[in-house]
């Protein structure tokens, strides 16, 4: 087996480690928000919790050559299911059980592909209950790519927060997509030549770094 051999091997076993580390994660958080659904106060929340873990098993595994490991059926189950208790909370609850009713309902737009839906709903959650800033602000991070939107929304959010890991979690977003655009904004001002040469003195590089480790390796 030689070093490039070795790397693919190496990079395949890390995937497969991530993968099923994963799974586990999804599994144990079903288990978890099943046992507690099971109770009879149990809330939206909670429902909603169990729902988003299956639906991210779901889709962690759904291109799996033996099919996913938690059936779409069972996901669209507990979406109706949570869609009879969030219509509830919208219509009886204070303006802070609204604004997570219409959070969860955002959840099931996602997994239903219709973004724009799921976007209204944040807006109506956050003007009921600024404290769901930062949910809005991860949605247009992850799900819509908005970096910018995400970013005014972090900021503002950091002004409501109070429990410490949210305002750490908040803080590390804020750098990580200042960091991101940072990169972005060097890309562009770097000329096509000047990355053929960067990309041809990496791979230059990276031919080196293996012939000193096959050196090493004898």
């Amino acid at each position: 087996m030689d070093d490039l051999d070795k790397l693919e091997d190496d990079f395949e076993k890390e995937f497969d480690d991530f993968r099923k580390e994963t799974i586990r994660e999804y599994k144990t958080k079903i288990a978890k928000y099943s046992l507690i659904v099971k109770n009879k106060n149990a809330s939206t929340s909670d429902y909603a919790d169990l729902f988003v873990a299956c639906r991210s098993l779901y889709k962690f595994t759904k291109n799996e050559k033996g099919g996913p490991l938690i059936s779409k059926d069972k996901v669209d189950k507990l979406a109706d299911k949570l869609l009879v208790l969030i219509k509830k909370d919208i219509t009886e609850g204070t303006p802070a059980i609204k604004a997570k009713a219409y959070c969860c309902l955002s959840y099931i737009c996602v997994y239903r592909n219709d973004k724009r839906k799921a976007l209204e709903c944040y807006n109506k959650a956050v003007s009921l209950d600024k404290t769901f800033l930062s949910e809005r602000a991860d949605f247009k991070n992850v799900i819509l790519n908005d970096k910018e939107g995400a970013l005014a929304d972090y900021h503002e959010a950091l002004a409501v927060a109070t429990d410490p890991a949210t305002i750490d979690s908040i803080k590390f977003n804020i750098e990580h997509i200042d960091t991101l655009r940072d990169v972005d904004k060097s890309l562009k001002e770097v000329k096509w030549g000047d990355i053929k040469l960067l990309l041809f003195l990496i791979l230059s590089l990276v031919i080196i770094a293996l012939r000193i480790f096959s050196l090493f390796s004898k």
